[in-house]
Formats: C-alpha cells, structure tokens, sequence
C-alpha cells in the first residue's frame, strides 16, 4: 500500500466545498429566497426588518463554499435591501424605517464578512490535512470525544487499518489504548502538537522545493512565523 495518497482522498475529514450538485441546490435554493424577501419587502406593508432575512441567504451561499459567490451574495442583498428602501421611502430619513434598513444592512455586512473568513479558514484547514497526506509520518488526529478525524497513509502503514476503517471510530476502542491522567495527557497533546507542526512545516517546504514564503502561505502563517517555528523545533531536536 502506498504512503501517498491523491489529494481526494478520504484518508481526513471532509473539508473541502461540497459536491457540486449540493452547491448547486444551495445557491438554488438562496437565489429564490433572495427574490422572495425583496418582493415582500418592495410590495407588502410590512413594517418590520424583513431585510434581516438576508442573512439566511448569505449563510446559504457560504454553505457552497465559493468565496466568489459569498461576496456576491452579500453585495446583492445589500444592493436589495437598499432597493427596496428606497423605492418605499424614497430619500433617506432618520425615522424607524431607516433605523430597521441599517440594522438589516449592518446584519447582513457582519454576516458577509464572518462567512469569508470561515471560508479562508476551511480552506487553510484542508490545505495542512493535504500536506499530512505527503509525509512519510504515522499521524492521526482524535476529537475531543475521542473520535477520529484523521487517519493518513503512514497511519494505515503503522496500525494497519485503512482510513474506511479508521475514520468515525474512537480511538481507545480502536488500538485497544488506555490514554493517562489529565496531566499525563495534556504532555501527549503538547508533544503531539511539537510532532504535527513540525511535519506540516517539512511537507509544506518540500512541496514548494524549499521556499519558505510559498511554505508559510500554505500553513496560513507569516514568513517570519514559520523561521521562527523551524528555528525552536530543530533546537529541540538538537541532542
């Protein structure tokens, strides 16, 4: 069985954007919800923030994962909700009706800018589970209940099962571990996390022949984080 693994595979929990299909049914199902919202909005008598129903829409489209389409989302609900301020009231005048129009327009600003940053969040966390999957390293990574998340090649070299196997089972019930006190187990988790980031640097530089800005933007730190954790691991490596 082979180290490596193509970076589709199954050997880490999902992170990437959903299947197309999905996505589709997704934007489908925000694009329909947008046009209702501004139609009640523009045409009914109602007198409450139905803008802030916009969110939704965002929320929606982020579930899609394209950045692209987030932005556009929320640029368009913004343009939407100013539409239809503005056709019911005409110019702007510091009354409840406005009060309700920026509330909705600030919710929907807010949300907009969250759903990015989760997004730019999601993808550094698929691009390290990647580079897990091109080190010659046995790693697994377990939840806070003990599930496993995270079974690479080396893993299944090691212990034997496959990531299908591995993958949703605890890890106790699985290699038969008694895992130590509070203390005990705060040092495993500190040394753990020494031994990751250390072969999520090295994965990372060898992926980019070397180059430590490449390296760091792939790991979703500065240049100058990345020389100063290379700098404290070989230290602690050094006999």
């Amino acid at each position: 069985m082979s180290r490596f693994r193509p970076l589709h595979s199954h050997a880490y929990a999902p992170v990437a954007r959903p299947r197309r299909l999905v996505a589709g049914v997704l934007m489908a199902a925000g694009t329909l919800l947008a046009l209702g919202v501004f139609l009640v909005d523009t045409f009914t008598p109602l007198q409450s923030a139905v803008a802030v129903v916009y969110v939704v829409v965002v929320l929606l489209v982020a579930a899609s994962g394209s950045r692209r389409a987030i932005l556009g989302a929320t640029i368009g609900c913004l343009v939407l909700t100013a539409v239809a301020y503005l056709r019911g009231h005409g110019w702007p005048e510091v009354d409840a009706s406005m009060l309700r129009c920026a509330v909705s327009l600030g919710a929907i600003g807010i949300t907009g800018v969250l759903a990015l940053r989760n997004h730019e969040r999601m993808l550094t966390i698929a691009g390290q589970a990647r580079l897990i999957e091109l080190t010659h390293d046995s790693i697994f990574v377990r939840d806070m209940d003990d599930v496993i998340v995270l079974w690479n090649g080396g893993a299944e070299q090691l212990y034997g099962w496959t990531a299908h196997e591995a993958l949703g089972r605890r890890a106790g019930d699985l290699l038969g571990t008694a895992f130590p006190g509070e203390r005990g187990e705060a040092d495993i988790h500190a040394r753990a996390r020494e031994t990751l980031d250390r072969v999520l640097m090295e994965a990372a530089l060898a992926s980019n022949n070397g180059h430590r800005q490449h390296a760091a933007a792939a790991l979703g730190v500065g240049r100058n984080t990345l020389t100063r954790k290379l700098g404290a691991s070989r230290a602690r490596r050094k006999p």
